[in-house]
């Protein structure tokens, strides 16, 4: 539960500060394409779209969200074709989806792959002052 209130809190925090930052933009990675991850992906769009509502024009701000799988396809416990047409809901959506890519480290700076490429994908809060494992979950930063 501590968990689950601390991430409320640093999300809507960071939702906050995009509303008032120069670039008007947030960026949220979410290690691990499951159902629980999928779910949170599209609970991120629709409290997106909430409270752009509630906004002021001047502070709506555009949200990106990606999901990061290591394994071929979302959903792997699933059936292939319920995946896929998930998949595909959540590309219409605006979800970016990257599958086959294993994320061995979360730097201040985006995700490090065990294939040795580097997502930039930005997250809000202090910058990490040393490497973390990931853990299925999400990381974001407020481009601005």
């Amino acid at each position: 539960m501590a968990d689950a209130e601390a991430f409320h809190r640093r999300l809507t925090a960071a939702f906050l500060s995009s509303a008032y930052a120069g670039r008007r933009r947030l960026a949220i990675a979410i290690v691990g394409a499951g159902a629980t991850e999928v779910e949170l992906s599209t609970e991120l769009l629709e409290g997106h779209a909430a409270l752009s509502e509630a906004l002021d024009p001047s502070q709506r701000f555009d949200l990106r969200v990606v999901l990061v799988e290591a394994a071929p396809r979302i959903l792997g416990g699933l059936r292939e074709e319920v995946a896929e047409k998930a998949a595909r809901a959540l590309r219409d959506r605006g979800v970016e989806l990257i599958t086959d890519v294993r994320v061995m480290h979360v730097l201040s700076e985006g995700l490090e792959t065990i294939q040795g490429s580097y997502l930039r994908i930005w997250w809000s809060g202090p910058p990490a002052s040393r490497r973390e494992r990931p853990t299925k979950g999400s990381a974001w930063r407020q481009d601005g």
